[in-house]
């Protein structure tokens, strides 16, 4: 008859495999921090806003590089 031997389970085995699924979360988070990092930086999606409110209405102010104040329309 013959017999199979199965390995035998070790620390140093789990202690591997941890290694693996650690190298392999760290390239994720490269991967994602190339990809997501610099479009995040580069250009905010809303203008810089003060908006204050009284008994009258409201006050607005925005940072709006490059538009003149014409082209503006609140409504």
């Amino acid at each position: 008859m013959l017999y199979r031997r199965l390995p035998t389970p070790s620390v140093f085995n789990e202690l591997d495999e941890l290694r693996r699924e650690l190298q392999l979360q760290r390239e994720m988070n490269r991967l994602f921090e190339r990809s997501y990092t610099p479009r995040l930086r580069s250009a905010p999606s809303f203008p810089a806003m003060n908006v204050w409110t009284n008994e009258d209405g409201m006050i607005i102010t925005a940072e709006l590089p490059g538009v003149s104040p014409e082209d503006i329309d609140v409504s």
